[in-house]
Formats: structure tokens, C-alpha cells, sequence
């Protein structure tokens, strides 16, 4: 399998998440030593100096969610993409994983011999349960404590189904109408925490653990099998994932 990731994007969002990470709790440093301080003051100033330290907690607490969202994503070891890159090593050159390119509409995208798959990805560990497409989650506590910094499970199958619209608007304006509906765009719902426990019921649009990813891209059998895309096809196509912005 060929792998093309943007590391530069991947290090720049690894290194705000650090960075909004250490303002944040600088913020909130700050906040506590303030607070400490109106004691010390005249009455006319305390007012002012527990107004100043209060005003820290919101933009110290936002910045540290903001930072752990990041850092879940491109700064932790293994990131998504690695994760992505090892379930799918064993597929052949045919198989391309394109991660963060500029210009796709989309993170992780997934060109095979039959057609392109979305990668919807979620990070997430614990208990989700998909039905049709309607999900829904159990917590514990300690993820309700996580869930800003993690970020919203939101409807995994309704955002694959959006960016599907888009790689599919992508291609017919990059390669023109024509070429474009000869190219099946499909998703996959990926979980990439080891930890998470899937409970699926008919989806409408494929779930998988990482680690059982590889059956769920390759080539469709009995009703749904297909057709491998014409040469010509496959060759633009990867021409215009990889240069999105020519």
C-alpha cells in the first residue's frame, strides 16, 4: 500500500494543541495567584483583581480542551494515521491512504482498485452503540470529564454520508461529470482506540474497529461486487488526490 501523509500538517496541529495546552493552565495559574491577592488589597481594589482572576478560568479552560483535542489527535503516539497506515500495510500498491492532504475534502481518504473510501475516524474509547444511523454512547465518569477535550461523537454515520457528497463533488469538478460517475465513493465508520467496545444493527454506512478495517475496503462480494476501475480512470483519479490543488 502506498501512503502519502501531510506530516507538516500533522506537526503543526501537534504543536498548537502543545502550545494551547501550556496557555491554558498558564491562564489558569494566573488565575489562582490573583485570587490570592485581593487580601493583600485596598477594597477598592479587590473587586477588580477577583473580576481579572475569574475572567482567566473560561479562555484557561477552553484553551486546555482545545489543546487535548489536538494533541488526541496528531500529537499522541500512534496517531490516526499510523493507526490507519498499519490495519491497511498488507494491501497491495493499488491501495493508496492519502492523510490530510490539502485541497481533499476530507482527512483520511482511501483510493482502491473498485473506487475511493472515506475514512470517517473517531478516536474515542468506550461503549458505542450504532442502529441504522442513529448512534449513542455510554459513559462513565471519567469520559463525561474528557468529552470537551475529546471531542463530540456526533453522528458518525451522518458525517460520512456528508463528506462522501463531498469527495464525489471534488472529482466532478476536478475530473468533470462523466469520469466522475464512473468512480464509487462508499465510507467507512473507523474507531481507532483499542479500547472500544462497537454494538452494530444494520448501519447505514459500515462500521469497524481498525483492526478488522482491511475486509471492509476490499472488493465487494456476491450482490454488491463490481468491476475493477478502467486504467485510465484509476490513473486520473490518483493524479487528482495527489495534486488537488493543480
Amino acid at each position: 500500500m502506498q501512503v502519502l501523509t501531510n506530516q507538516g500538517f500533522v506537526r503543526t496541529r501537534s504543536r498548537l494543541g502543545r502550545l494551547a495546552t501550556l496557555l491554558g493552565f498558564a491562564c489558569l495559574i494566573g488565575g489562582l495567584v490573583l485570587s490570592w491577592q485581593p487580601w493583600q488589597q485596598q477594597p477598592s481594589q479587590q473587586s477588580e483583581l477577583i473580576l481579572v482572576a475569574y475572567a482567566t478560568l473560561l479562555p484557561g479552560y477552553l484553551l486546555i480542551m482545545y489543546g487535548s483535542y489536538n494533541t488526541i489527535r496528531w500529537g499522541g503516539k500512534p496517531r490516526v494515521d499510523e493507526i490507519l497506515t498499519s490495519a491497511l500495510k498488507t494491501l497491495d500498491h493499488k491501495y493508496q491512504l492519502l492523510n490530510y492532504q490539502d485541497g481533499l475534502p476530507v482527512d483520511n481518504l482511501l483510493l482502491t482498485p473498485w473506487g475511493l473510501v472515506v475514512l470517517e475516524v473517531r478516536p474515542y474509547f468506550g461503549e458505542f452503540i450504532n442502529s441504522g444511523g442513529k448512534w449513542r454512547r455510554k459513559r462513565a465518569l471519567l469520559q463525561w470529564l474528557l468529552i470537551f477535550g475529546e471531542g463530540s461523537l456526533g453522528n458518525p454515520t451522518r458525517d460520512a454520508q456528508r463528506n462522501v457528497a463531498a469527495v464525489r463533488q471534488f472529482l466532478t469538478a476536478r475530473l468533470g461529470e462523466e469520469v466522475a460517475a464512473e468512480v464509487p465513493v462508499e465510507a467507512v465508520v473507523v474507531f481507532t482506540h483499542p479500547r472500544a467496545t462497537l454494538t452494530v444493527e444494520d448501519p447505514e454506512v459500515p462500521v469497524a474497529p481498525a483492526r478488522e478495517l482491511k475486509p471492509a475496503v476490499r472488493r465487494p462480494q456476491g450482490p454488491q461486487a463490481r468491476n475493477k476501475l478502467p486504467g485510465d480512470v484509476y490513473r486520473r483519479v490518483a493524479q487528482a488526490l495527489r495534486a488537488p490543488g493543480g
